[in-house]
């Protein structure tokens, strides 16, 4: 699906404006899955991010950018790795938090974000753990975006994660990138 198509999707999903949603994706300079990240965290305008899986830190960076954007907000980005924050951008650092942590130990301890970026190992485990703390890892109305939910092995983990922990959710592939997004907002159908 094209991003335009995708964001109108993901709109009625979540309760946001596909109008606003569009727009943020345009002043995004990057690839197609990253200006939906931008463009969900631009219009939700959340106080505090979490990332689990921070890998190289574009989903770190991406996220930092729309809070700088919005004026408002952080980002806290965990990950196992001890290396984590190399690549980072220092004009972007007033917006992020660094954990080196392992998701599967921590993530019943944290609780209360307005967004959450989930793209960690991708283990079953991992992804299920994560959901079955939605309830306290999610504000009223916070989002959950998993990534690489249509990619082809770790999909079906993310996915199996997700139904195990009791969420069957629609994956969304945004041209032309193959990897796939699950988008979650809490207090939605």
């Amino acid at each position: 699906m094209n991003l335009s198509g995708s964001l109108r999707v993901i709109a009625r999903a979540t309760g946001l404006s596909s109008a606003k949603l569009i727009r943020y994706a345009k002043e995004y300079d990057g690839d197609n899955e990253r200006k939906v990240l931008y463009s969900l965290v631009r219009a939700m305008r959340p106080m505090e991010c979490l990332e689990i899986g921070t890998s190289h830190g574009d989903g770190t960076m991406c996220i930092a950018r729309a809070l700088q954007k919005n004026d408002y907000g952080i980002v806290l980005t965990v990950d196992i790795n001890p290396d984590v924050g190399q690549h980072f951008i220092p004009e972007l650092m007033n917006r992020v938090a660094v954990g080196n942590w392992d998701a599967n130990e921590y993530v019943e301890r944290l609780y209360s974000f307005d967004f959450v970026f989930e793209d960690g190992n991708h283990s079953i485990h991992q992804v299920q753990t994560v959901y079955n703390h939605l309830d306290t890892l999610l504000r009223p109305g916070g989002i959950i975006v998993s990534h690489d939910a249509a990619i082809e092995g770790v999909g079906a983990y993310v996915r199996e994660g997700q139904m195990k922990a009791g969420y069957n959710l629609p994956v969304y592939v945004i041209d032309p990138l193959p990897w796939g997004m699950t988008v979650y907002r809490k207090g939605t159908p």
